[in-house]
């Protein structure tokens, strides 16, 4: 008995010594922390998640997995993809990232090869400003494996010789699309390498929300920026890229700008063009995109391009300005396109199918229709739309290339237009002969209305506007006197003297005799007619006699009542 409670104490007192040990296990996190030129970085732990580093620049909280930088300086920051996770960074004040010999921020994923895939999600937020330097080698700014959304906060990101932001893919199934979000932020990402691009998207879209963007990379062969499946830059987003020979801009999809700036200019005349897209490209929402390569081409999409209610400039300083392989359409919009000016063979715009609608189209250099699949005429199209209650023009130049004797097309349908037209195969082909196209409102203007005809333009030659209108005025009225009859006049145009209403003959007057003469026209009397003069005299001496006798009655009347 007394052995049994010995070795019970026993197990007890053990028990009691290892409990501290197994509730107090110092926790370690999958993340890193980096400072300088070390191999293996700070782990976070449960210990000095807190205060990493001691000096109240870190803390992380493994809740919600925010990593805290307080005006903090380190030389990177690592995960390795444990638990599949979103690392949230929280930016205050103004935070660096400057690494020697490694990726800036790397989010490495477990494995490549199944059937398990872990990989982090990042996010960068916060008040402050974070500045990312990866000083040498094939070093990364931010490198993961998953999303990347930076959101309410300013990044900037510079590589000495490799990408600035790069999203890459492990080929995990279950896994769609890896973004890149960019939301109501300000987002600077450079490169100075030649064989690089600055943000590299391999399987997933690159995404703008209200945010400033500006990009630049010196490469030689490889776009700016690199979406495999879209570009999308929207509400009120303003993007600037600049590249060298490469492209700007590139989709292996779709592009979308929408209510938004978008600036892309490559500087090498052995440039590819600015923006390309093997999808369509939307530009809409009071959105104003320049693209502007001294190379070859401004735009270039293997599909359809539609500007809706913006305005779009693209240049091409040795090629077209811009190529569309599907239709172009163009509505409510401003359009410019500027092909080569030394070469009268390369046009402004090429499409298989062109359609404007209350759009200004300007293409200096021509416009030509094309089936890229045929090589052929077939399955062209081109259509003018006017605004509602408008006339547009389509003026052409042969010689010019800026239109400086542009002339109204008249091969066939003649412009001005006040109705839609749809172009015959013929008048399409003759596009191609042009150096200068010019397509938009018509603004008649000269000449001058008058009350039975429009005023006639000086520039299409037709007419337009209202007449003015008769200004109608009674002429030729008279007057009856006692030799003629009167008129009352007709109603006439005072402008061009047309009738309205014919007059009316005013009845003779009777002459006025005295002594025998008429009075007005000097007219004797024939002895008939009432002698108005004497009739006069008589009727004054009646009218005097009568004043008289009442005169004397008075005085009479007056002289017997005095007596009484």
């Amino acid at each position: 008995m007394k052995k049994r409670l010995a070795a019970a104490i026993l197990s007890f007192s053990m028990m009691l010594m290892l409990f501290p040990i197994t509730a107090f296990a110092v926790e370690n996190y999958d993340l890193y922390l980096y400072l300088g030129n070390e191999s293996v970085g700070t782990r976070v732990t449960s210990e000095n998640a807190s205060d990493v580093l001691g000096d109240g620049t870190v803390s992380y909280d493994p809740d919600t997995c925010t990593l805290t930088l307080n005006n903090a300086k380190l030389a990177g920051i690592y995960t390795y993809g444990m638990d599949s996770k979103v690392l949230t960074i929280k930016v205050i004040g103004e935070c660096i990232i400057n690494s020697p010999k490694f990726n800036a921020i790397n989010l490495y994923a477990t494995t490549s090869a199944g059937p398990d895939y872990d990989q982090d999600s990042l996010v960068i937020t916060g008040d402050g400003t974070l500045k990312i330097n990866a000083l040498a080698g094939n070093n990364a700014g931010i490198a993961t494996y998953n999303d990347v959304t930076i959101k309410d906060t300013n990044v900037e990101i510079n590589s000495a010789n490799h990408i600035a932001i790069a999203l890459q893919t492990l080929n995990d199934p279950d896994l769609d699309d890896i973004d890149l979000n960019i939301i109501n932020s300000t987002v600077t990402a450079t490169t100075n390498g030649t064989s690089t691009n600055a943000i590299w998207v391999e399987d997933g879209a690159i995404k703008t929300d209200n945010s400033t963007v500006t990009v630049k990379a010196e490469s030689t062969t490889y776009p700016v920026l690199w979406a495999a499946t879209a570009i999308e830059i929207t509400n009120k987003s303003n993007v600037t890229a600049t590249g060298f020979e490469s492209n700007t801009f590139y989709s292996d999809g779709d592009i979308v700008i929408n209510d938004s700036v978008v600036k892309a200019t490559d500087t090498s005349e052995y440039a590819l063009p600015a923006i390309y897209a093997y999808g369509d490209i939307t530009v809409e929402n009071n959105s104003t995109v320049t693209a502007e390569s001294r190379g070859m081409r401004g735009v270039y999409t293997d599909g359809n391009m539609t500007i809706d209610g913006s305005t779009v400039t693209a240049s091409g300083t040795t090629n077209e300005g811009m190529v569309v392989v599907g239709t172009l359409n163009v509505n409510n919009a401003k359009l410019t396109a500027s092909g080569s000016p030394d070469d009268i063979y390369i046009p402004a715009i090429v499409a298989e199918g062109l359609h404007i609608t209350a759009s200004d189209v300007t293409a200096k250099g021509g416009i030509q229709l094309f089936n890229y699949s045929s090589g052929l005429d077939d399955n062209i199209s081109f259509s003018i739309t006017p605004g509602a209650g408008k006339t547009a023009e389509f003026k052409v130049d042969k010689n010019n290339w800026d239109g400086s004797a542009a002339a109204h097309f008249n091969e066939g349908t003649e412009s001005p237009y006040d109705a839609a037209v749809n172009f015959d195969t013929d008048e399409m082909n003759q596009l191609s002969s042009y150096r200068y196209v010019h397509i938009g409102e018509h603004i008649h203007a000269g000449g001058t209305a008058t009350c039975t005809s429009k005023a006639v333009c000086r520039d299409c030659g037709r007419e337009y506007g209202t007449a003015l209108g008769h200004n109608v005025i009674t002429s030729g009225a008279r007057a009856a006197t006692c030799t003629a009859e009167g008129y009352t006049g007709d109603k006439v145009c005072e402008n061009c003297g047309e009738v309205f209403e014919k007059g009316k003959t005013i009845p003779m007057l009777a002459h006025n005799y005295k002594n025998g003469v008429c009075t007005v026209c000097g007219a004797p009397s024939d002895g008939n007619a009432p002698q108005t003069g004497e009739r006069s005299d008589m009727v004054l001496w009646v009218l005097a006699l009568t004043l008289s006798g009442c005169a004397l009655a008075g005085a009479f009347v007056y002289a017997k009542r005095k007596k009484c």
